[in-house]
């Protein structure tokens, strides 16, 4: 008598009720053929005229192929090495272990590197999309981590992956429905967080307009009521803000840290833990709306990045920050927040960065020379607050579709757990 327990997902399709058992099937068992590895070559620069590198870097969380930084590899695109429909690639070694990726035609001609594997589902046994959301979900993330558990570098091999036991239902359509269901939902959040890129792409192109370029006094558009108005003045950054050297007399243990997307932000929120020294004495004390210069090279900032203070009332940084405030009401510091996202301020920034004396990435300026010799170009007060809100609108809409896709992946893992028998 088999008294072994069948899996059963908690929530099931009206039509997928009668009584349809699962099971749990090993992977290699609707798979076409042996897991297959990839191709160890090296990976060239990306040219039209050799296939392209699919590489475990090119794969997202979510399974998508990310084109950003294209490679090609230097070898004949064969049946053998390349992808075709319906494939799902996984990652078998290092700290990407189990990342998962579907192929799609869309995705142009691929060859997959060597630390990743090839797995071809049998159609008439698995259906494709089913397996890759599978694939996805806690479950099979679960499996990963205590397969890949060992000593050394973490890895799963093609043997282990043809062992998976993947919890099937009987009839195929049930697959399909699951499929499109889950599948429906990364559609649905591609189409938002393309919203989101296009809406960054407007902004930034919009910027390059609503402030003046080099050489100009003059910005190339300006709104309504301000067209035939004066240039814009030149000002010494000195001339705006005032430095801030308050020292953490209070022990304020909010400690600080740049984050592109949300300024200054806490060390717990982003590193969760806390980077900084044991004593804060010596931190500089900083206010919401106030600003931090950390001098430190990052990506896509080859000549640091200012942030202001927006999402507590006091926070705490290094004293290798260099801090600051507006000086008065004539100066608005949310059109500051958008100055300092240009290349403006990175080409005046680099002109007194002394590129010999660099330390771990560290540009040796000096505080005079930040203060009295940064020029900006500044508009009237009210200029200044009509580029502000129009470009915080363009902000509040990416934060409202980047919330909502985010929401979006939130109710697809919960969903996950209920069309998926869980352990």
């Amino acid at each position: 008598m088999n008294t072994e327990k069948k899996p059963v997902p908690l929530l099931r399709f009206p039509a997928s009720q009668q009584n349809e058992e699962w099971e749990n099937v090993k992977l290699g068992n609707c798979l076409l053929q042996i897991p297959d590895y990839g191709l160890n070559a090296p990976a060239v620069p990306y040219s039209e005229s050799l296939p392209t590198y699919l590489r475990i870097t090119d794969i997202t969380d979510n399974g998508k192929f990310d084109k950003s930084h294209l490679a090609s590899v230097n070898a004949e695109l064969t049946s053998e090495n390349s992808l075709q429909e319906g494939d799902i690639v996984v990652a078998r070694t290092g700290a990407s272990v189990g990342k998962v990726y579907k192929y799609r035609k869309e995705d142009g001609l691929l060859i997959f590197a060597g630390f990743l594997i090839r797995l071809r589902p049998n159609p008439n046994k698995c259906n494709s999309e089913y397996l890759f959301q599978y694939m996805l979900s806690p479950s099979y993330k679960k499996w990963v981590n205590i397969t890949s558990t060992r000593s050394g570098q973490p890895g799963i091999n093609s043997t282990e992956y043809s062992s998976l036991p993947v919890p099937f239902p009987q009839k195929l359509s049930e697959q399909q429905k699951i499929a499109e269901c889950l599948s429906s939902i990364d559609s649905y959040n591609s189409s938002i967080n393309e919203k989101v890129e296009q809406l960054k792409t407007h902004k930034k192109s919009l910027m390059q307009k609503l402030f003046t370029q080099k050489g100009q006094t003059v910005p190339e558009y300006r709104f309504p009521g301000f067209k035939g108005s004066k240039g814009w003045e030149e000002k010494r950054l000195g001339d705006i803000f005032k430095r801030i050297t308050n020292k953490n007399i209070t022990n304020n243990q909010n400690v600080l840290t740049i984050s592109a997307q949300y300024g200054l932000v806490s060390q717990y929120d982003y590193f969760h833990k806390s980077v900084a020294a044991s004593n804060l004495s010596n931190y500089y004390l900083l206010k919401k709306g106030d600003f931090a210069y950390n001098k430190s090279r990052s990506q896509g900032y080859p000549y640091g990045a200012i942030k202001p203070l927006r999402l507590y009332d006091e926070g705490v940084v290094s004293a290798l920050y260099i801090c600051f405030r507006i000086k008065c009401c004539d100066f608005v510091d949310t059109f500051f927040e958008y100055y300092f996202e240009t290349e403006l301020i990175n080409e005046e920034i680099g002109k007194i960065a002394q590129e010999g004396a660099r330390n771990h990435g560290l540009l040796n300026i000096s505080i005079d020379d930040f203060f009295n010799k940064v020029v900006l170009f500044v508009p009237s007060p009210s200029e200044q607050k009509t580029i502000a809100e129009c470009l915080s609108s363009i902000d509040r809409t990416i934060r409202l579709y980047s919330e909502k896709a985010s929401l979006l992946e939130q109710q697809k893992k919960g969903l996950m757990q209920q069309l998926f028998p869980q352990e």
